[in-house]
């Protein structure tokens, strides 16, 4: 059977890689805005939006702590609320 690439958004963004980054982090930290939008439209829950937000990486830096470090400003205000929308 064919699964939409939609629908399996929602457990892509929980997941991790080797450094504890979720998909959300990875798009914060190359200022990839188009993908946090996709990630924060597959996201029905605005909890597990919230959750992603304040996830910490192995490093402990949260997506908005890596869209700063990586002198993605215009990111900033895309990340600062459970309700990002760029």
């Amino acid at each position: 059977a064919f699964i939409s690439s939609h629908s399996l958004l929602p457990s892509i963004a929980l997941r991790k890689n080797a450094s504890g980054k979720t998909a959300l982090h990875l798009a914060a930290e190359n200022g990839k805005k188009e993908c946090a939008v996709k990630l924060r439209e597959s996201m029905s829950d605005v909890n597990h939006v919230r959750d992603l937000l304040e996830e910490k990486d192995d490093f402990g830096n949260t997506p908005l702590d890596l869209a700063q470090q990586n002198g993605h400003n215009f990111m900033l205000g895309c990340l600062s609320s459970a309700a990002f929308c760029c």
